[in-house]
């Protein structure tokens, strides 16, 4: 009884303590971390690292195969446990892109309650409350454009990112999808080097992606082939897009 509470209490407050950051950097949250743990844990504690252990003695005299041979059975368990609970309904929340001062007001918030001991100390819980909403709210981008696959995502009419670009690795199609706070993947194989592209956000901004000739007429442009930029606009040219890895273009009602 005191394992299986200490268990479900540590894995709890670890869950809580990360979150934040699990969210920020990887901006999706896995909700039953606690429930896999129930199963993970005990199996790691009490079997697979002593079988582990256990392998490396029997390593030197030839005789560790059924010592390793259990040890990948208890992991294929772990495997599908996995895979049962992420397919479990509400198993996971996609938030996207969250802002950095929602994670760094979260920091302060997470600290005051570890630093302190008086009354005080749940002023915390008012900062890490303000941080969640923050996150919930935080602007996905309108625009985003990686110099170097030639990748364009672009939220389309539903609200939804949809992907363009030649050719790009499961990988990076799903880290944008989830980046932009969605989990179906909508990407379209066209090569967008051919021509010029130009948009129009959902706030009535327009962008200008240039592959071609000069084009001027749009709030934001980005030269993905020249030196020129645009005076008087938000621009960049082939050199400024060349130093960056990826290109947010954010355009909400006031720009």
């Amino acid at each position: 009884k005191l394992y299986l509470f200490s268990n479900i209490y540590s894995s709890l407050l670890a869950s809580l303590a990360t979150m934040p950051l699990v969210i920020y950097h990887f901006y999706l949250s896995s909700n039953y971390s606690v429930l896999s743990n129930l199963i993970a844990v005990p199996l790691m504690s009490f079997f697979m690292m002593p079988l582990a252990i256990l392998s490396i003695i029997l390593m030197p005299f030839s005789l560790d195969y059924y010592a390793l041979k259990a040890l990948g059975f208890l992991i294929e368990i772990i495997i599908n446990v996995a895979k049962y609970i992420v397919s479990l309904p509400g198993s996971i929340w996609y938030f996207g892109h969250v802002s950095g001062v929602s994670i760094l007001l979260y920091m302060i918030g997470f600290f005051w309650l570890t630093l302190w001991q008086k009354s005080w100390r749940h002023f915390g819980f008012v900062l890490v409350f303000a941080s969640v909403i923050l996150m919930m709210q935080s602007e996905k981008p309108d625009l985003i454009f990686d110099p170097n696959l030639n990748a364009i995502g672009i939220k389309n009419k539903d609200g939804k990112l949809e992907i363009k670009a030649k050719r790009m690795s499961q990988f990076t199609k799903n880290y944008w999808t989830n980046w932009f706070g969605q989990k179906d993947v909508i990407f379209k194989a066209e090569d967008m080097t051919l021509s010029n592209h130009h948009f129009i956000t959902t706030s009535g901004h327009s962008i200008n992606i240039l592959f071609d000739k000069m084009d001027c007429n749009a709030d934001v442009v980005l030269n993905a082939k020249g030196p020129k930029r645009c005076d008087g606009k938000i621009s960049l040219n082939r050199k400024d897009l060349k130093d960056k890895r990826t290109i947010l273009v954010f355009c909400n009602q006031e720009a």
